[in-house]
């Protein structure tokens, strides 16, 4: 069910100093991380209607459609879990955070796979996609140590399944995770557009 109401809108333009920006206290999800120096002035203009959305339904902000599934781990600053634009489904980094919020920060690695994988599939899911809709998925792990036992959890999910795909070995994630998913989705022609 999809809640496609579009609330009145009209065109605006508002110019906002980049200064501001240095009261920015966080990225939302962690309190320590300070916005850069203001450097310029920028303008933004607001050329997309607002959308109503419900918890557990996607919303509509023009031909964008905003995904969300209370199956899988709320986003931790201002970001969407997926957003859909025309036939292609793009989805947020996944860490391993189960959807109830808690922390598997502690958990073996493997471990934090699998949930980060159940939060990726979970939000395909909730897109009316599949995992043989995979396009391309980009995994960040911190330590290239971890590329074989990814490798061998990431085939038992996907199967037969081969989309594109990168592993990227960082030094650092955030929370302290060692592993963070994204991913391209083909969204099926009978999948209904919002």
């Amino acid at each position: 069910m999809r809640n496609t109401a579009l609330l009145p809108w009209r065109p605006r333009t508002a110019a906002i100093s980049l200064s501001a920006s240095r009261l920015a206290v966080g990225c939302g999800s962690c309190p320590t991380t300070r916005a850069p120096p203001a450097r310029s002035f920028l303008t933004i203009t607001r050329w997309m209607p607002k959308a109503a959305c419900t918890l557990g339904v996607a919303c509509m902000a023009g031909d964008l459609e905003l995904i969300h599934t209370p199956h899988a781990a709320a986003p931790g600053g201002h970001y969407s879990q997926a957003v859909r634009h025309q036939d292609t489904l793009y989805v947020s980094g996944q860490l391993p955070i189960r959807a109830d919020g808690s922390h598997s920060v502690d958990e073996p690695f493997e471990v934090q796979t699998a949930i980060a994988l159940d939060n990726l599939l979970a939000i395909i899911t909730a897109a009316e996609c599949s995992i043989e809709d995979l396009i391309k998925v980009t995994v960040y792990v911190a330590g290239v140590k971890h590329w074989p036992a990814f490798d061998r959890i990431y085939a038992s999910y996907l199967g037969l399944h081969r989309p594109a795909r990168a592993v990227v070995p960082v030094p650092e994630l955030h929370h302290g995770y060692l592993i963070e998913i994204e991913a391209l989705v083909r969204v099926p022609k009978t999948a209904p557009c919002a």
